[in-house]
């Protein structure tokens, strides 16, 4: 399986975008048309997270952090989204860790 075009929520909004400090979906078409996708976050994004559910209460008050189809990066940028789908693809391990949508 080989993918053939990449998409990145990020790149497609006019809302400004930290890759430092954020989270995207990504979504992945292979040649073969089936499409495979996960959010994307950093490091300093979940941490946030985390932080903000310590203070709501929510997941036992931040002690955990959860998301579906969930792939944490140091930095959010197209080069990184390539690089890990395009891995995940070549490891045959996509349908384990992106949905299939």
């Amino acid at each position: 399986m080989k993918i053939a075009e990449i998409w990145c929520e990020f790149e497609d909004t006019d809302q400004p975008f930290d890759p430092e400090n954020g989270q995207s979906d990504v979504v992945a078409e292979t040649e073969d048309g089936k499409r495979y996708a996960a959010t994307f976050f950093t490091y300093s994004r979940v941490a946030q997270l985390m932080e903000q559910d310590r203070i709501s209460g929510q997941c036992l008050g931040g002690t955990y952090f959860c998301a579906r189809d969930c792939i944490i990066v140091r930095r959010i940028d197209r080069q990184t989204a390539e690089k890990v789908m395009y891995n995940l693809t070549a490891r045959g391990e996509i349908a384990l860790f992106c949905r299939k949508v």
